[in-house]
């Protein structure tokens, strides 16, 4: 009985040492490079190469693809690039984690129509410290291709609706499409939701109006470019 206790003992503690050993991120990619050709191969062939059980004790996916991601960002050729990167990046990391981020990003590239998923994000978030005003967004939105800007419209939109945002708020951040003159035809859907919060809310005047901005839409040319 004691005998194997003390099997088991050895083999649970000889486990834990193997995990831990994986675990170091420095002999990790030591390990890796050096028994794999890392040149020749995709961080998928990688990954693929290890057993499943190191995987999911040391969430050596993660790590790898984490280490590609910092790569890229220092070769990335624009800002397009690094901002594509840096939105995959903060994927991979957790509540503040992942606001900070997202923040860093806003900041350094407030013109860089990527940079769209951290401000529709930070648009929503609930932590106060992150949270920014309709104002920042609708900034944002003026600061990138006039072609693509109903898309952020849209998607602001789409995240208010999906985080349940009071109706108000939601008419509110799309009324300063009342003031402009719609140039695209793909405006429609945005005049299609005033119209209808304006109903809901009881405010006549606005959907009358918005109903108006709808037709408009109608004859105007599209914002997809052809090759898009």
């Amino acid at each position: 009985m004691v005998r194997a206790k003390t099997q088991a003992l050895i083999c649970i503690f000889f486990g834990l040492a193997v995990i831990s050993y994986f675990t170091s991120e420095s002999i990790l990619r030591q390990v890796t490079i050096y028994r794999i050709n890392a040149n020749n191969l995709t961080v998928k062939d990688i990954i693929s190469r290890l057993p499943s059980w190191l995987k999911s004790a040391t969430g050596v996916e993660g790590k790898i693809r984490m280490t590609q991601m910092e790569n890229d960002l220092k070769v990335a050729k624009n800002d397009d690039e690094r901002v594509q990167i840096l939105n995959e990046m903060a994927m991979f990391k957790d509540g503040r984690d992942r606001l900070d981020m997202y923040k860093k990003i806003i900041a350094d590239y407030p013109a860089v129509q990527g940079s769209g998923t951290a401000y529709q994000a930070l648009l929503v978030c609930k932590e106060e410290d992150y949270t920014i005003s309709f104002k920042e967004y609708h900034d944002f939105i003026g600061r990138i291709p006039k072609t693509e800007q109903v898309w952020a419209w849209e998607a602001g939109m789409v995240a208010l609706d999906k985080e349940e945002f009071p109706l108000e708020k939601q008419l509110e951040f799309l009324m300063p499409l009342m003031d402009i003159k719609p140039p695209y035809f793909e405006y429609v859907k945005l005049y299609t939701r005033i119209s209808s919060l304006s109903i809901r809310l009881n405010k006549g005047d606005i959907a009358v109006r918005a109903g108006k901005m709808e037709s408009e839409c109608m004859d105007l040319p599209s914002a997809i470019k052809p090759n898009r």
